[in-house]
This record gives C-alpha cells, structure tokens and sequence, in this order.
C-alpha cells in the first residue's frame, strides 16, 4: 500500500514557510502570477526606469553572444526535457503543466533583466560594482520570501545562486545564456504549479488503493 503524501508535499509547499491562521501558503498558478510574476514586471519596469534616469539615455539590453539556432536548438531541448521528465516522475504533462513552463520562461528573463542587469547597472553609479551584485541579489532572493513565501534557508540559497548568475553573466555578457540557466534550474526547483502536485499524488493513491 503506498504511504499517504504529506500535506505540504500535496499543497506544492516543499519550499514555502507553513501556513499560519493569519497567512495562507501559495497554492494556486494565479497566485503566483498575481504575487510574484505582476511584482517581478514592477521590479523590471522599476530598474529600466531607474537606469535611464539615472544615466539620462537609452539603454540597450546585452548582446546575444551565440547564434540564433543554438538558443533555438536549447529551447527544443529543455522541451524535451520537461515532457520526459514529467512522464518519469509521474506528473501530468497537460496544458496547465505546458502554461507553467513558459511562465517559467518569462519570469526568468524578466529577473534576469531586472536583477542581473538593469539593478546592478543603476546601482553602480552609487555604490561599487560587486557592492551593487550584492544588493541586487539580496532584493531579489527577499522578494521570493515576500511573494512565494519561501524558507528563509530557500532565499539564501536562491541569493547564492544569483550571484552565480552575476558571475556568469560577468564572464560571458550573454543575457540569453543566463536566462536559460535559470529556466533549467527553476524548473528543477519547481516542476509544477502550486496546487498540481496535491491532483497528482492524489491520482495516484486513488490507483493505488483499487
């Protein structure tokens, strides 16, 4: 018989802190798009904003280093990917699942315009460089504390793996290249919307217990 799914692990709240009688964990997609991807835009318009100001010109965004294709090539890849690995790990793979994976996308390029590129660039006319990396990621890894309600362990992790970013953006200058690293590793983080993990494992015990 298979063991019942803890209720967190139901919920989709393996990251989040636990519910309170007075905060409710995230556990729907809307959630997600109405707290963290709407303040994620903010934040982008916000740095954009802030750089232009400050630097009084126009700003253009990174150039991409690599062909066209290989990004194209990638894209196809990481699709694969998330189709197979869903199908091993035994999840759905609808459209709900298809939707989850391309807000992934976006919200990974809007952070990595945000925090790694216009937020640092304002900054550094006020502070020193690797001091602005700094304050940038930790702005970015609190605002998942806010939003998605993580772990403060999870934020600290996601602030360390934001300097990673920083530096590979540093090295390399290739804004695509860093915004599908943290495509990858977000979905690796979080395969499935809110909520979607409770309807699986559901499905599952239900098959288990005929």
């Amino acid at each position: 018989m298979t063991a019942p799914v803890e209720p967190k692990a139901e919920l989709g709240g393996r990251l989040q802190r636990p519910g309170s009688a007075t905060s409710t964990m995230v556990t729907s997609f809307q959630q997600v798009l109405g707290r963290h991807g709407l303040t994620m835009v903010t934040a982008l318009a916000f740095a954009l904003m802030a750089v232009q100001f400050g630097l009084d010109r126009q700003v253009a965004l990174p150039a991409i280093r690599l062909p066209a294709s290989l990004y194209l090539g990638a894209g196809a890849l990481m699709l694969l990917f998330a189709a197979v690995f869903w199908r091993v790990r035994g999840m759905l793979s609808d459209a709900q699942q298809w939707k989850w994976l391309a807000y992934l996308l976006a919200i990974s390029a809007i952070e990595e315009m945000a925090f790694r590129v216009f937020f640092p660039m304002f900054l550094s006319h006020v502070v020193e460089p690797n001091i602005s990396v700094l304050v940038s990621n930790a702005l970015f890894a609190g605002l998942h504390y806010v939003t998605l309600r993580w772990r403060l362990s999870n934020c600290v992790w996601v602030f360390f793996g934001g300097l990673g970013l920083a530096r590979l953006f540093h090295e390399t200058g290739d804004l695509a290249l860093i915004i599908g690293v943290h495509w990858f590793a977000t979905f690796l983080n979080t395969p499935t919307p809110p909520g979607s993990r409770r309807a699986i494992a559901g499905a599952h015990l239900v098959e288990s217990e005929k």
